[in-house]
């Protein structure tokens, strides 16, 4: 069962003894410190507890890492591991609240016979102890520094020769441990439309601060030929105290023109309508488009299943947003006429149109079910 602590305070002296050791005093902004909180019983009378709560500041972001416990009887030593990632360049002071919690054997024992609920209420008396604070130095980056840990950065990219009808996909992915910093790699090319998505792979932490690998992902379309430009990002490496760069390479992308008379059947009388129209040309590049929005905006969207048979307009109602409406009318309803309905949504994505968003899904629902 979980353990529920009925406090009583207490202030007093001599219950216990702490211990705080960090291992840097001098860093850079962002640079993980690792810092260890040593508490340890010294009145072997009752039971003790402890519990920790790091102050929280601007000047730095703390998380909690483990905490390993040695529990004899009477006899308890809880050693707390935390990582701060200094935001400040200044000294910057590090305050813990520190709680000991005293426990007779005879209120240790009620608790377990008057356990009716699977919670296991213990009566403490609590001691609240002022600690002294750990003081970190910390030192300026570089301006134009945007990481600050030991990274790699890979590319993928699909294709450098598209129609006008397509995209280009590109992968930037950044792997490594420290801190966590969210980049962007591509804002405005001339010309062109540009797509993007980030993929968090995994995000764990360690005594060196955040290992991660995040996949930045990017759809660009254009009717002109462009270029993608190369990449130079700077970081610190706290391991080597260095800084370095990340690169990418720049890429030509050659943009074809679609040939309309290859698609248009010549074989009948050159009065005859084309058999694929410019206007149907159009629509199929909003669909591309609206489907590659959709595809970024669900991390590699998967169709919504139907939750059941019974209600087989689960997939629409499930749609967080009007993209992924969109995707999954394009997945599901494309022969249904539904393209006003796509437009609202396009509308109401980008600000474009006041309707509520709920209020066009039940219009929808309404609609598809008169069609069946």
């Amino acid at each position: 069962g979980s353990i529920i602590f009925l406090t009583i305070t207490l202030f007093g002296n001599n219950l216990a003894t702490y211990k705080i050791v960090s291992n840097k005093t001098q860093v850079v902004q962002k640079e993980a410190v690792l810092i260890k909180f040593i508490a340890k019983q010294i009145d072997h009378k009752d039971n003790m507890f402890f519990t920790l709560e790091p102050a929280k500041s601007d000047d730095y972001k703390i998380e909690f890492l483990y905490k390993k416990l040695d529990d004899r009887f009477h006899d308890n030593t809880t050693t707390f591991y935390y990582v701060v990632f200094p935001l400040k360049s200044k000294k910057i002071y590090i305050n813990f609240d520190w709680t000991i919690k005293t426990a007779s054997d005879s209120a240790v024992r009620n608790s377990f016979v008057d356990d009716h609920d699977d919670s296991v209420a213990i009566e403490t008396y609590d001691t609240y102890v002022k600690t002294k604070p750990i003081v970190i130095d910390v030192k300026p980056l570089d301006k134009d520094t945007k990481l600050v840990g030991d990274f790699r950065l890979t590319t993928k990219i699909d294709k450098t020769d598209i129609t006008e009808y397509e995209s280009v996909n590109l992968h930037y992915i950044v792997e490594g441990t420290g801190y966590k910093d969210d980049l962007t790699f591509l804002e405005n090319i001339n010309d062109t439309h540009i797509f993007s998505d980030i993929y968090k792979h995994y995000l764990r932490l360690t005594k060196n601060g955040y290992k991660y690998k995040t996949e930045y992902i990017y759809a660009i379309t254009s009717k002109k030929s462009f270029s993608i430009p190369k990449l130079k990002i700077k970081a610190y490496s706290p391991s080597k105290k260095s800084y370095y760069f990340l690169t990418a390479d720049s890429y030509d992308i050659k943009v074809k023109k679609l040939d309309i008379d290859s698609i248009i059947d010549k074989e009948d009388k050159p009065s005859q309508t084309p058999l694929i129209s410019l206007k149907f040309i159009k629509e199929l590049f909003v669909y591309v488009l609206i489907f590659i929005v959709g595809f970024l905006s669900g991390n590699h969207y998967k169709k919504i299943k139907q939750k059941t048979n019974t209600d087989p307009f689960y997939n629409i109602q499930e749609a967080k947003n009007p993209k992924e409406l969109i995707v999954v009318l394009i997945n599901n309803y494309k022969n249904k006429n539904i393209r006003k309905f796509i437009d609202e949504l396009e509308k109401i994505e980008y600000g474009k149109s006041s309707k509520d968003f709920k209020e066009v899904k039940k219009e929808l629902i309404s609609y598809v079910k008169k069609s069946l």
